[in-house]
């Protein structure tokens, strides 16, 4: 027998010596029974060498053992995904201690068994002592993405996503870029911080960003895509003091509106965050250790710093792990620093949170933040443990009905009649235009639908241009719509003369 490298996480237990093992043999790909030998492989985690006797062998992960010209393989991880995430590392004492808290807790997952990893995502800030500097921004991703391919040697800067926070560089070599960044086995959406920024200071921005969003989650409803989908953000969405005084937040409105009308529609999502890790901001909530779940309840702006609606949940809720410190904080407040973890099974992500000494509370209890004189809300003191199961439920894409050069997709959708109306119009504002009357059957008013037309070529319109979309009422349910394979798609809640 000899053994060479795979890349197949397996740990063997063995009685006696190896040689001695009654063995059965298979060719690549069949089926194995070793008599003797337990092989622990279940979803990707194996069990801490410290639990064995002295006795036994660990062969390492990257091994598996070959006899002759069969290969006897192991129950292999391929069913389950293993994902961590933090944010925020801005050790005040430097890198070299911030890399060694990251060092600490990556620590601890190992000893609960997760040895591999599949993906990494981090919500931002590398950099502790400045704002915008390259250099140092720089500095701090590679001293983070050390320390976790230290611990987890099977990641590699293809499987490590890291958002950009209000701290960081937007230029700096290592971040991600805005939007989709999907894995095979989950779906990941980066909002970095240039576009839901650090006070809120720019409503259009965040619109776009919410339409950017929509677009994504409107494509993986249509596709029935049934894996988790971390929406990695640096900055949080609920309302807090911090909202109020400096206005983080305030237009939250519109990307949690756009992420819950998905959950609603059956995605998995689960939406990360750091940046609140000073101030008391997020005691209320839990302080350092905030997760909330499907149909709880959340605090979220309304386009304003004072206004807030009281909203319940279609996704999961919280942050990622501060990494760096959590200072300034009331009396009570839980302030250690952690990760997560989430282990993605067919049917369900288990979601675990560690600090430097062990498994961890995904929510600690919220105390009211007298610090800033919080005011209009409760602390919230439910306390969720470690591990929380999420289970991922599985939906069939809403319907399409195709009338003539008409496509309409929604829910409930049974049937619909598309005509094509003669217009005039003034050739001073518009260089080409085309009416339709659509009319669905089986669609409700307010549920989201998503129509196609096919543009006719005798109508004129050039695709290099877009294509502004007003029904009958002036009102415009998409602006700037591009010409795709000369088809002009978009969204809307009501159905009317286009």
């Amino acid at each position: 027998m000899k053994l060479i490298k795979r890349q197949l996480a397996c740990l063997l237990t063995v009685c006696m010596l190896l040689t001695m093992l009654p063995l059965q043999v298979f060719a690549a790909g069949e089926a194995q029974d070793i008599t003797s030998v337990t092989a622990n492989a279940e979803a990707g985690i194996v069990s801490d060498p410290g639990e064995y006797s002295e006795e036994n062998v660990l062969l390492d992960s990257e091994y598996t053992s070959v006899l002759d010209d069969g290969v006897v393989s192991y129950p292999s991880a391929d069913n389950t995904t293993v994902v961590i995430a933090g944010s925020d590392f801005q050790n005040p004492n430097g890198n070299d201690a911030g890399a060694q808290t990251v060092t600490n807790i990556l620590t601890q997952m190992q000893k609960a068994g997760y040895k591999s990893a599949d993906g990494f995502l981090f919500c931002g800030d590398y950099d502790e002592n400045t704002y915008s500097n390259k250099s140092e921004t720089e500095a701090g991703i590679s001293a983070l993405k050390n320390a976790v391919k230290g611990k987890y040697s099977t990641l590699t800067d293809g499987s490590i996503v890291l958002v950009e926070g209000n701290h960081d560089a937007a230029d700096a070599s290592g971040l991600a870029t805005s939007g989709a960044h999907d894995a095979d086995k989950y779906g990941v959406y980066v909002i970095n911080e240039d576009d839901y920024m650090w006070r809120n200071d720019n409503e259009t921005t965040i619109r776009n960003t919410a339409d950017a969003l929509d677009a994504y989650l409107d494509a993986k409803v249509a596709a029935g895509y049934n894996d988790p989908i971390f929406v990695v953000s640096h900055l949080p969405l609920h309302y807090s003091m911090r909202t109020k005084n400096d206005g983080d937040g305030k237009y939250a409105n519109y990307i949690f509106n756009v992420l819950n009308e998905a959950g609603a529609s059956g995605l998995n999502i689960i939406f990360l965050y750091g940046h609140d890790h000073s101030n008391g901001w997020d005691d209320y909530l839990g302080g350092s250790a905030v997760y909330l779940a499907k149909g709880d309840k959340i605090n979220i702006a309304q386009a304003s710093q004072n206004n807030f609606n009281v909203e319940t949940l279609n996704f999961t809720y919280m942050n990622a792990g501060y990494t760096g410190y959590y200072s300034l904080v009331n009396t009570g407040a839980e302030t250690t620093l952690t990760m997560t973890v989430f282990k993605i099974t067919g049917t369900t992500v288990t979601v675990e949170r560690y600090d430097a000494n062990g498994k961890h509370n995904l929510k600690s209890a919220g105390v009211t933040n007298s610090h800033k004189n919080e005011s209009g809300y409760a602390p919230n003191t439910t306390e969720y443990e470690s591990p929380q199961t999420i289970a991922l439920g599985t939906f069939t894409p809403p319907p399409t009905v195709i009338n003539g050069n008409v496509s309409v997709t929604a829910p409930g959708l049974t049937g619909v009649t598309a005509d094509k109306k003669p217009v005039s119009f003034d050739t001073s504002k518009y260089s080409a235009y085309a009416s339709y009357d659509i009319t669905p059957a089986g669609h409700t008013a307010g549920d989201k639908a998503t129509v196609t037309i096919t543009l006719d070529k005798s109508d004129g319109f050039d695709s290099s241009r877009k294509v502004t979309v007003i029904d009958q009422t002036g009102t415009n349910p998409d602006t700037a719509v591009s010409i795709v394979d000369g088809k002009v798609t978009f969204t809307t809640t009501h159905f009317s003369t286009y």
